[in-house]
């Protein structure tokens, strides 16, 4: 069963994520048990799911240094000659996460609407963007779906690409899922 716990070691346990039976595939996950789990941040403090520890909400300045790292990081790939640079906006990492309404409940700038739940990509974007010439292709990886109620739609997806080609990327790699 989803959730169900196969095997515990020093610290973690081993939980089937999802079954397949038609392909007879089992998704498998680890999960951290430890009474004092490594620091995450996330728009919200909202655990995974239950059992699971609640992280730390994302203090505004916070969001800014990891949005600076984003830019150290074109200027890098820029540097070293990339022809282009991915965000990975999708797959239930953080940008994934100010995104979707399901993981964001936030209640200032960056959380609620659609347009403020989009805030945070787009100043990553228009920050890189910034750094990284024209000649180098500036893309990111959007989540289309969460497959969630209450989460991402197509609808919210196209508008995060009207948004984010308006700040200045050229591609899109469009995926679905991963909350």
């Amino acid at each position: 069963h989803p959730s169900e716990v196969v095997k515990k070691g020093e610290g973690v346990e081993v939980v089937v994520l999802a079954i397949d039976k038609e392909h007879r595939r089992i998704s498998l996950g680890l999960k951290q048990v430890q009474d004092d789990p490594w620091p995450t941040l996330a728009p919200s403090a909202l655990p995974f799911g239950a059992n699971w520890h609640v992280p730390r909400e994302i203090a505004t300045d916070e969001m800014a240094r990891i949005r600076d790292s984003f830019v150290s990081a074109a200027k890098r790939a820029v540097r070293i000659g990339f022809e282009a640079i991915e965000l990975h906006f999708a797959h239930g990492y953080l940008m994934h996460e100010f995104f979707s309404a399901v993981s964001n409940r936030r209640n200032d700038a960056y959380g609620g609407s659609l347009e403020n739940r989009m805030r945070y990509l787009r100043e990553t974007v228009q920050a890189v963007r910034a750094v990284v010439p024209r000649e180098v292709a500036l893309g990111a990886r959007i989540t289309a779906s969460d497959w969630l109620d209450g989460g991402i739609t197509i609808d919210d997806a196209v508008a995060l690409a009207k948004a984010l080609k308006a700040d200045g990327l050229d591609y899109l790699c469009v995926s679905s899922g991963g909350l």
